[in-house]
């Protein structure tokens, strides 16, 4: 379920869906503090709470989720910007090749699985028996 659904399914005080728990509406300045005292208790930089949503993204990339997914997640109605987010992974392209080349090993294994046709013809290939 999105973030999007997820809030919009919870009932709105004011203009916001933040809340204390007596019901009262969080200003964002509330917000903002506490993400302030947070992260001066953890001996951290304050980035703000808009730092959240940046690490979120960053952690559902570099775990490898596709940029589709995380823009849904994001609610982004732009896919470049969420594509943004890519520039904080350093070497993401070299992991991408490296999968790709870890898939194809895998499809010429026929150590186990069904063998294809085009299978064998590619580990006869490999092999140079063909």
């Amino acid at each position: 379920m999105t973030n999007r659904l997820i809030l919009s399914g919870l009932e709105r005080i004011g203009g916001n869906v933040a809340a204390t728990r007596k019901g009262k509406e969080v200003s964002r300045d509330s917000i903002k503090s506490f993400v302030k005292g947070a992260a001066r208790r953890a001996g951290l930089p304050n980035h703000g709470p808009h730092a959240c949503r940046h690490s979120y993204a960053t952690g559902l990339l570099a775990a490898g989720v596709d940029l589709r997914t995380v823009q849904a997640l994001m609610g982004h109605s732009s896919i470049e910007t969420t594509a943004a987010y890519l520039h904080l992974l350093p070497g993401a392209e070299v992991s991408a090749a490296a999968k790709l080349e870890a898939s194809r090993k895998a499809s010429t294994d026929t150590s186990g699985g069904t063998v294809t046709p085009l299978a064998q013809a590619r580990v006869k290939r490999a092999k140079g028996t063909e």
